[in-house]
């Protein structure tokens, strides 16, 4: 409870998702690999409380995030995610939904 899983390790971008999603993160790490990206994975299965460590350690890591929300990017993963980061360190984020 309230830590993530870093399934896959990258450089340049960090893909972080729940639930359905993770395997298409997983996925799209893939497509990535084979256009010269390396991504990083990471599970967030608990949002409450958000494994901060972990993220802010990738945040240092790879040059930006983006989150894969299940369903509403406000108020879930997107948004505990973007504050997190936006209050510890400058950083290029994006939400899908």
């Amino acid at each position: 409870m309230g830590k993530g899983i870093k399934l896959q390790s990258g450089k340049d971008v960090t893909l972080i998702a729940t639930g359905a999603l993770v395997c298409e993160a997983l996925e799209a790490s893939q497509i990535l690999r084979g256009k010269g990206i390396e991504a990083s994975v990471i599970d967030i299965h608990t949002i409450k409380p958000l494994d901060k460590d972990l993220l802010l350690a990738e945040a240092y890591n790879t040059r930006a995030f983006v989150v894969a929300e299940e369903h509403l990017i406000w108020g879930g993963l997107g948004s505990a995610v973007s504050q997190l980061v936006s209050s510890n360190c400058p950083f290029r984020l994006s939400l899908l939904a």
